[in-house]
C-alpha cells in the first residue's frame, strides 16, 4: 500500500489503523526516516495503546540490533547495513 497524502494529514495515523487490521500477522517491522523513529513509537503508544517494552527502537548498528519487538522500528540508513543471509 501506498500513502502519498501531503505532510501533516495522517499518513501515521492510516499506517497503524492498517497494521491494526493484521494484528493476527504482527510482530511488524517499520521502516522510516531515523529522524521519525521515536515519533513513530509515540504515535504506536497513543493510537494502538501499545506498551513501550514492545516496542524496539533501533538506534544501533545492524550487527548488533536485536527485533525482538511486536513492532521494530529502523531506519531506512539501517535496512542498507543489514547482510542477506
Amino acid at each position: 500500500m501506498l500513502l502519498a497524502d501531503e505532510m501533516g494529514l495522517g499518513k501515521t495515523v492510516q499506517a497503524i489503523a492498517l497494521m491494526a487490521c493484521y494484528r493476527d500477522e504482527w510482530p511488524c517491522l517499520l521502516v522510516v526516516p531515523s529522524t521519525l523513529r521515536t515519533q513513530w513509537a509515540a504515535a504506536l503508544h497513543r493510537w494502538l495503546g501499545v506498551a513501550e517494552r514492545d516496542i524496539r527502537v533501533v538506534h544501533k548498528n545492524a550487527e548488533q540490533a536485536k527485533l525482538d519487538g511486536v513492532f521494530n522500528i529502523v531506519s531506512y540508513n539501517f535496512m542498507t547495513k543489514v547482510s542477506q543471509t
